[in-house]
């Protein structure tokens, strides 16, 4: 994005020669996702609606709409937000789920290409699937909660509790 750029460093004891800069932000950087979030919520303030039918977190971006059609022109509705600011969505991460809205069912098209359609779409260590079926979110949870619970150390028995 910058090419060749070159800094200084102004204190209480004056003014450093120029340099240059060749690392920005790393990826692990604590401010990330708070500059990510804040130049988004600008870029995107035109085309996003109000929680849930938008949502965004940390590089994410959930678009929600009972049909078909209204996805397609929601996500040309960012695209085109994005573009016109030189970024790009991936339209090889991009996937969708459907849940059965109204309308009929079929691709869903970001530009010209189709975008990848998902049975199970996991964020933040929850599933929603296709079906609505949630048992096997729930199984999940009770297997990591059992499992944390055999890594802490404590074993019961019939006859007293050991350390």
């Amino acid at each position: 994005m910058y090419v060749e750029v070159t800094n200084r460093v102004r204190s209480t004891v004056g003014t450093t020669e120029k340099f240059s800069v060749r690392v920005g932000l790393h990826q692990g950087s604590t401010l990330i996702p708070h500059l990510f979030d804040l130049v988004m919520d600008v870029i995107t303030s035109d085309v996003r609606e109000e929680v849930p039918l938008s949502v965004m977190f940390a590089g994410d971006v959930v678009l929600v709409t009972l049909t078909r059609e209204g996805v397609e022109i929601k996500l040309e509705l960012w695209r085109q937000a994005l573009e016109d600011r030189d970024l790009r969505i991936s339209r090889a991460k991009t996937e969708y789920l459907w849940m059965g809205g109204k309308g009929k069912q079929g691709a869903v098209k970001l530009g010209l290409g189709d975008i990848k359609r998902v049975a199970t779409f996991k964020y933040l260590g929850s599933c929603v699937m296709e079906d609505r079926d949630i048992d096997s979110e729930i199984n999940h949870s009770i297997q990591c909660a059992w499992m944390n619970w055999r890594s802490s150390g404590i074993l019961w028995t019939k006859r007293r509790v050991q350390k």
